[in-house]
């Protein structure tokens, strides 16, 4: 009797600690899932700061080019006027 006493106790330990390891498994699987779910939301958001620094660059540089096509068309025009001025003394 006090064998079967203990053959059921060591019984009854080893499911409680099977089922002790299935939920840890599971609590890892969703530690898991949520860090995953956290890097493609991380991910995600540095495509769309890549895509904005991309679309300033341009901007910044369609910017530049009109400022310095405007630059040469001033001094081209200061230049012009003081030719005339020049001739007209």
């Amino acid at each position: 009797m006090k064998s079967r006493m203990i053959v059921l106790g060591v019984v009854v330990v080893f499911i409680f600690s099977l089922s002790g390891c299935v939920t840890t498994r599971k609590n890892e699987e969703l530690v898991n899932q949520g860090l995953k779910n956290r890097i493609m939301a991380l991910e995600s958001e540095l495509n769309e700061k890549d895509n904005e620094i991309n679309s300033l660059k341009e901007s910044l540089i369609k910017s530049s080019e009109l400022l310095a096509w405007k630059s040469i068309k001033l001094v081209r025009l200061k230049s012009t006027r003081l030719q005339n001025k020049f001739k007209l003394l």
